[in-house]
């Protein structure tokens, strides 16, 4: 037990350390290219804090264990809604943009309902993975778009300071870290879980999708240091918007991905916290920011969801 529980952990560590490799270095690389700033913010780096999940997700979807695929997705969403949102506003008021309320969390909302009728059959196959992936160029597009009007917020100048050697060496270190992380996790969790006696699936919801949104959550706190509180939403919806559609769209198009036994109360949970977000943003005494009895009451819900999952 103890040793499968530090090959978990040390497969964690290796999928936060080679995300951040990858991005400093395809961002380096990209930035000599010519590609601008804002583009790499929009795409590379964005992305690249996604990396965790993409690894883990697609590893898993290749060996067939799609319990762990689809609570790792439902998993960091849950846990960048409650937990990461309610912790940063419990330690800042956030605020919430007026195209935050308008697209994104929609959008958000939008990804919870496209999940739950694409798994009404207990299954999310190649055509529901052709829809996500659409639904991701459109929220490429739509997010290059709006970071056209709002570039301030997505430069990330010390990331594009690598030399030429360093930034490929970088690159080619991140994925391989992101490769034998993720098939350490995968392994890992599926032994975990038979350990334990628990389903995979909630073993991918908790300790494999919370390391896994390490990034994340690094980015949320790095944005309230720079006091750029309107990134740390913003990081965790895109973040939620990017699992659904790529990385779900790319995993189920390689191998159906099953909807676990259980999976409602995730599915659930996952809509009513998207919901709630939204409402909370449309509150109009609160002047479009998220205070501390929200971020409370959201950590509040993923408190009671983990208990929910340990005791069911």
């Amino acid at each position: 037990m103890t040793l499968i529980v530090a090959l978990l952990a040390a497969g964690i560590a290796l999928l936060v350390v080679g995300s951040y490799l990858l991005v400093d270095g395809a961002a380096s690389i990209a930035h000599r290219l010519g590609v601008r700033t804002l583009t790499i913010g929009l795409t590379i780096v964005s992305i690249g804090t996604s990396s965790p999940e993409i690894a883990v997700n697609l590893i898993a979807a290749l060996r067939g264990v799609t319990d762990i695929t689809f609570g790792n997705i439902l998993g960091s969403n849950i846990f960048n809604i409650l937990a990461v949102l309610g912790i940063t506003a419990l330690v800042r008021s956030l605020a919430v943009g007026s195209t935050t309320v308008r697209y994104e969390i929609p959008m958000c909302v939008a990804s919870a309902a496209a999940l739950i009728a694409f798994g009404l059959n207990g299954e999310i196959g190649g055509t529901a993975g052709v829809v996500f992936l659409v639904g991701f160029a459109a929220f490429v597009g739509y997010t290059i778009v709006s970071g056209r009007r709002t570039p301030e917020i997505v430069e990330e100048p010390t990331r594009l300071r690598l030399s030429s050697v360093v930034a490929i060496s970088a690159t080619i270190a991140g994925l391989a870290m992101l490769l034998y992380g993720g098939s350490l996790v995968v392994d890992s969790a599926v032994t975990l879980a038979d350990l334990l006696g628990v389903p995979q699936r909630v073993i991918a919801l908790t300790i494999v999708a919370v390391g896994t949104s390490l990034p994340e959550v690094a980015a949320s706190l790095m944005a309230l240091l720079r006091n750029q509180v309107d990134l740390a939403i913003g990081n965790a919806i895109g973040s939620c918007l990017i699992n659904v559609t790529l990385i779900l769209g790319v995993s189920s198009i390689l191998t159906p991905v099953a909807v676990p036994a259980g999976a409602t109360l995730d599915l659930a949970v996952y809509l009513v916290g998207s919901i709630l977000l939204l409402l909370f943003a449309m509150t109009p005494f609160r002047s479009g920011r998220l205070q501390r009895i929200e971020g409370a009451t959201l950590l509040l819900g993923y408190a009671g969801y983990v208990t929910a999952l340990l005791v069911l």
